[in-house]
């Protein structure tokens, strides 16, 4: 195991709004996102979409 990396699972509603779509839509996606320590702060190095 790696202390200075983290695996992150984010999950992501994202509404649209068209003309064509009465009240808009809402799209759920799930995320992991890895991330490393760099300089102090906190970097994603990889996202990959679930």
């Amino acid at each position: 195991m790696n202390p200075d990396a983290v695996e992150i699972l984010a999950f992501v509603n994202q509404t649209t709004q068209s003309s064509s779509i009465e009240g808009g839509k809402v799209d759920q996606s799930r995320i992991v996102l890895t991330m490393s320590e760099v300089d102090g702060g906190w970097s994603v190095v990889n996202a990959i979409v679930v």
